[in-house]
This record gives structure tokens, sequence and C-alpha cells, in this order.
């Protein structure tokens, strides 16, 4: 709110300005004066990033009030930022594949010399080799949880800071309902967030690992079943929570867009036909002022779209080669008629497959939204 104050006197500041000094200006011509940036406080918005993200921004010089930014990411560039994530994420997953592959090839040997175990020993060797698989493979798992916690909480905090930042400049900037309703979507997506992790996230993968594990030493009851359904279930959720957020999100930003374009509009007229003598340039002055703030509404979502990226990718590259990885030791293990540690290899395939599912859930609502609100009330501007 304090910030939405320093906007508007700011406004109303240059508007006073043009109108003593005569000068008028397009809104295609502005440009965005520091003054404004550090009103809206959107300059303030890289300080509290770790200073690996901070160097990235800095690299393609991505800032606020520096909309030209957006030349320098081009498909290369991106590509260029895959491929160094992934390189640097490479090293665990590789760890793990080769030793459950080590786990295979010896349990193979060891059932091909003894000619096939039978009974109890078939079910105590099973018991050994789930074992073995599961102190190489199941850390790492549990690890990309707390991954996965940690950093929806990363982007849950910057979000906070973001948001009235992001709303604020849209307000002022002639969208006031598309500013009010993303500003309410999102801190309900936050809170929602934050009660996911704690409450639902990680106790939800930690039984279904613990489900993997069951399934493969149990030679009388089958948990896939349950393990399946699980992932089912977490997969529908996600899917029915993403569409009813960015549906309610487009269909409030179509209506307040409308909205937000006639009274922008109402408020040009009003002002040039009906303010004596000095109408037109008043009129010049607010259309100056109002590029200036478009410009910088571009510019910070440009901010908060790449530092959401940068936030995610790495943790999403790690949760995909993970994927690769025990996808590829089930592969083997099949290969080699290993049932046991085929179940349990199969089972945590797909509780990384529900890992996944909601990283990219919530990094599609939070990029997304971003996007969408600055496509509407662009459009609703050049309505």
């Amino acid at each position: 709110m304090k910030r939405m104050i320093k906007l508007a006197i700011w406004m109303l500041s240059v508007l006073l300005l043009l109108f003593l000094t005569g000068y008028s200006v397009s809104a295609e011509q502005a440009s965005v004066p520091e003054e404004l940036i550090s009103a809206s406080g959107a300059e303030e918005l890289t300080e509290v990033l770790e200073p690996d993200i901070q160097d990235v921004l800095d690299k393609y010089g991505i800032e606020a009030g520096n909309p030209d930014a957006v030349d320098g990411l081009g498909v290369g560039e991106v590509l260029e930022g895959l491929w160094q994530t992934a390189m640097q994420q490479m090293k665990s997953p590789l760890q793990v594949f080769f030793l459950l592959i080590a786990v295979v090839i010896c349990t193979s040997l060891l059932q091909g010399m003894q000619g096939g175990l039978q009974g109890g020993l078939q079910q105590m060797s099973d018991l050994i080799v789930v074992m073995a698989a599961s102190a190489a493979a199941v850390p790492p798992v549990c690890d990309c949880f707390l991954r996965v916690k940690e950093t929806l909480t990363q982007c849950a905090d910057f979000m906070s800071a973001f948001t009235p930042v992001f709303a604020g400049i849209l307000i002022t900037s002639g969208s006031p309902g598309a500013g009010l309703g993303y500003q309410t979507a999102v801190y309900a997506l936050v809170s929602m967030i934050m009660q996911i992790i704690g409450s639902v996230l990680l106790p939800v993968l930690s039984m279904c690992a613990a489900l993997a594990i069951a399934d493969a030493v149990s030679s009388h009851v089958s948990l896939g079943g349950l393990l399946r359904f699980t992932r089912t279930c977490v997969t529908w959720l996600l899917g029915l929570l993403m569409t009813v957020f960015l549906g309610v999100l487009s269909i409030q930003g179509i209506v307040r867009g409308a909205t937000d374009s006639f009274a922008s509009k109402t408020a040009r007229y009003v002002v040039s036909n009906f303010v004596p003598f000095i109408g037109g340039a008043v009129s010049d002055a607010y259309s100056t002022v109002l590029g200036s703030l478009k410009i910088l509404r571009s510019s910070t979502g440009l901010v908060g779209i790449v530092t959401l990226c940068i936030l995610f990718l790495p943790v999403l590259v790690q949760l995909v080669l993970y994927r690769f990885a025990v996808s590829g030791a089930a592969a083997v293990s099949e290969l080699f008629s290993a049932g046991a540690l085929t179940k349990l290899l199969r089972g945590l395939e797909q509780v990384l497959q529900m890992t996944l599912a909601v990283l990219i859930c919530f990094s599609v609502m939070f990029l997304v939204a971003i996007a969408l609100v600055l496509l509407l009330s662009s459009g609703s501007a050049a309505g």
C-alpha cells in the first residue's frame, strides 16, 4: 500500500512538472525514470535473491526498467543454460545409476552361481537385494523431496515480495482490476503451497517411498496398486488445482481488463475535453507517465519470470536426471529378471513422477500467472 501511495504521488508530481514546463511526449517514446523505479520498489526485488541468481540476472542485464534485456535471451542462451545446469546436477544421478547397476549385476551373478534360490532362501535373497538397492537409491530420492520443499519455499518467499510490487505497478499503470485480481490469487496460492508442503507433500511422498520398499520385499501382498492409485490421485488433484487457478485468473483478467480499458479511455476523454485550455496538455502528460509505467510493468514481469525459472530449473533438471537413472536401472534389472529389485525401482520411479508433477504444477502456476496478467493487461491497455 505504501508503494502504491508513493507511485501515485510520483505520478501526480510528474504530471504537474510536465504541465508547468509545457513538455509533451507520446507513450511510445516514454522511458523509465530512476525515481519511478525507486518509488515502485522494483529495484529491491533482486537484492533479496541469492548471489548466484543475481549473477545470472546481471549476466543478461535483466533488471527493472530494462525491457531490452529480453533480446539477450535467445534459444541458444536458454539451451546453454539447460546444458550447464544438467552438467552441474549430473554427478549424483550417475552415481545412483551405477550403484543400482552394480546391485543388479551382483544379484544376477549370485543367483546364477547358486542355480536359482528356492523358498526361504529366495525371500532372504530378495530382502538383501532390496535393502542394498534402497541404501543406494532412497537417500538421494528423499533429498529430492527436501530440495523440492526448499525450492517451493524460496519461490513462495520471492512471490511474497514480488506480488505487491508488481500489483502496485499494474494498478498505477491503468489496470487496477488485473492488479487486484493477481495479488489476491497469488497470495491465496502462496498460502496454499505453504500448507501443502508441511501437511501433504512430504508425508505423502515419504509414504509412497515406504510403500515401494514394502511392495518389493512382500511376496504375499502386492502394494503396487495402492502406489499407482496414490499417484493417480496426486496427478488429478494437481491438474484440477492448476485448471481452477489459471481458469479463474483468466476469466477475471478478461472481464477486469475490459473494465480497465473503458476506465482508462474515459479518464483520457474527460481530461482532454472537459478541462478548459489545458486538457490536451494534461492528457499528453498522463500518456507520458502511463507509457513509463507500462515499460516498468513489462520489465518487472520479465524479472519475475526469469527469477522463477532460475529457481525452479536446478531441482527440475535434477529430478528428471534421477528419474532417468532409476528408470534405466529398472530396465536393466528387468532384463536380468531381478523381480524384487525391479518392483522397487518401478515404485521409486512412480514416486519421482509424483514429485516432478508437484514441482511442475506449482512452477507453471507461478510463471503462467505472471505471463497471463501481462498479456491481458497489455491487451486492455492497447484497447
